[in-house]
């Protein structure tokens, strides 16, 4: 009988393993998860195994910003525990709506964690100042400081 990985006391030092060769096969430093995190991944029933964590260790790190622990924003809303409602209704959206959310989503983070600093943000997300100007229009995003500009 194979044990699955939920709630194994291994399950940190499993999923930090994982990580470290997501991190090298992707050449990024994420430096691990949050508390929130570890517990709802430890809670989850990881019917795919080993298979299943790396792969949603690489959609985590994929979606982070590579500089901050991995936080339960960025977990599958299975695993997260949302309601399955709400679940089916992202799968239910076009690609052109899933692909505006997580760029609205990453403008968001990089703003915040910038500052504002619009340089900032363009260059972090490989985008010219006037490209990134647009999709802040296009998605009715203001700057938090927007007198500083």
């Amino acid at each position: 009988i194979v044990q699955g990985l939920a709630n194994l006391r291994s399950f940190p030092a499993i999923a930090a393993r994982v990580l470290v060769e997501v991190n090298q096969s992707f050449r990024r430093r994420v430096p691990g998860f949050d508390p929130e995190t570890l517990r709802l991944m430890n809670g989850y029933d990881w019917p795919g195994n080993a298979r299943e964590l790396q792969n949603e260790i690489r959609r985590m790190v994929v979606l982070s910003d590579g500089e901050r622990e991995l936080g339960p924003h960025l977990l599958s809303p299975a695993i997260r525990g949302d309601a399955p409602e709400a679940a089916a209704a992202v799968e239910r959206r076009t690609l052109k709506q899933r692909v505006e959310t997580l760029e609205r989503a990453a403008i968001g983070d990089c703003l915040r964690r910038h500052d504002g600093n619009i340089s900032r943000v363009a260059d972090e997300l490989g985008l010219s100042r006037v490209g990134l100007r647009g999709k802040l229009a296009r998605y009715d995003i203001r700057k938090e400081q927007d007198e500083d500009d």
